[in-house]
């Protein structure tokens, strides 16, 4: 490509053999032809790396990279690190978006001057069926109790955002970065198993972006990707010290604090519900490294089914009777 291009697309292909040609063409079929997509075969063991082999000695926009098997976080920070675009967008290869969307992110990016551009995306569940799914804010009341509505299109203050990262699980793929605030504030995926997500956003947020918001949901999520991802139960201890860590700036937030008590909660409970019996044990003794006494008495009420007197000395769990 002989000029700078707008937008990197990154995109980590993973044994896609059945996805990729589709993928391609919807991608190079953009109205915005200024772009260029770095893809990164992450060890696949199928034909996906020769199928990038033939599509990009064809399409000079195409820089196609095979590299053993690491974490998606890290295949994508390889890839960051080769973007020339003014902005980066990831995608996923089963994903699609429709013609104009590039050029819309781009054009609005440019004319509000934001660094972090988010977007709704659409959830198809059948034929016939779309779900649109908006970009949320949730916040915690005084009461303790979540609300949660729908960002309006425009500018987010970073302290709305940053608690809403704590309590949504935000993706972030469809969401346009600047690349240059990237690179300034040496933004990288961290290594956190499967919440690199949230440790990627929280590391933005800290960086103080211009965060805009709009309403265009034209990248479009196919049947088999819904619902919520599935984290793996150890890797909560991760999340939750690096969050606890950057926390550390922001003392006197107390809806920081909220929002950050009851993401660590929510994930410990529903960690402790993903493990077999013989591996509750250890994972209660990490728990206990991070709840107070009290705390983990009602840990131990909400995981386990169980009724906690505490004495002085002792404590005793009665089960809960069924009802």
């Amino acid at each position: 490509m002989s000029s700078q291009p707008l937008i990197s697309l990154i995109m980590c292909i993973e044994n896609a053999e059945k996805s990729i040609q589709k993928s391609l063409e919807n991608i190079f079929s953009q109205t915005l032809q200024e772009i260029e997509l770095i893809c990164i075969n992450n060890g696949s063991t199928d034909d996906s790396g020769e199928i990038l082999s033939r599509y990009s000695s064809k399409e000079s926009r195409l820089l196609s990279l095979t590299q053993e098997r690491q974490s998606l976080g890290m295949a994508r920070n390889n890839a960051l690190s080769l973007a020339q675009g003014k902005y980066v967008y990831y995608i996923d290869v089963k994903d699609g978006i429709s013609r104009d969307l590039l050029s819309t992110l781009y054009q609005i990016a440019e004319k509000e001057n934001c660094d972090i551009l988010l977007n709704s995306y659409s959830q198809v569940i059948n034929e016939n069926q779309i779900k649109i799914f908006p970009v949320n804010i949730s916040e915690i009341s005084k009461e303790g109790k979540i609300e949660t509505s729908p960002a309006p299109q425009g500018r987010i203050p970073n302290e709305k955002f940053y608690a809403s990262i704590l309590i949504e699980d935000y993706p972030l793929w469809n969401i346009l970065y600047r690349r240059e605030f990237l690179i300034e504030n040496q933004l990288k995926i961290p290594a956190l198993g499967s919440w690199e997500d949230k440790g990627f956003l929280i590391n933005i947020i800290n960086s103080s972006p211009k965060i805009f918001n709009i309403n265009y949901p034209k990248y479009i999520r196919f049947p088999g990707q819904e619902g919520k991802r599935k984290h793996k139960s150890f890797e909560v201890f991760k999340i939750i010290n690096y969050i606890k860590a950057s926390l550390q700036s922001h003392p006197e937030d107390e809806e920081l604090k909220q929002a950050y008590l009851y993401f660590r909660n929510q994930i410990l409970c529903e960690g402790n519900k993903e493990l077999k019996k013989e591996e509750k044990k250890h994972y209660n003794q990490e728990v206990s490294k991070i709840l107070t006494r009290k705390e983990y008495n009602a840990y131990l009420e909400q995981t386990e089914g169980v009724r906690i007197i505490d004495l002085k000395y002792l404590r005793i769990k009665i089960p809960n009777k069924k009802e």
